[in-house]
């Protein structure tokens, strides 16, 4: 599959954030290594909260709009080096 394609199959179109697939595939492969390597694995969920009370309110696009500060900041907060940094939900 050519670069591009895998991109667009695997990053969350809304906030630039990788998506659940490449989630559930880092997350097996990470828990694979820390198990083979014995070592600890951390994982941090951030859970944007009350967003169907806030899209009943104010529509589905300010909902979407209030999403990519909280992306862009996640982008800038993690090393993507050693981090990744994913939208599961839908």
């Amino acid at each position: 599959m050519a670069a591009a394609n895998v991109r667009l199959a695997t990053t969350d179109a809304l906030t630039g954030l990788l998506n659940r697939r490449r989630f559930d595939e880092a997350l097996a492969r990470e828990t694979r290594r820390a198990v083979r390597k014995a070592r600890p694995l951390s994982l941090l969920l951030l859970d944007a909260d009350c967003c169907k009370g806030f899209n009943d309110r104010y529509g589905h696009q300010k909902g979407d709009e209030a999403l990519r500060p909280i992306a862009c900041a996640i982008m800038t907060a993690y090393d993507p080096a050693a981090d990744i940094a994913c939208r599961i939900g839908a």
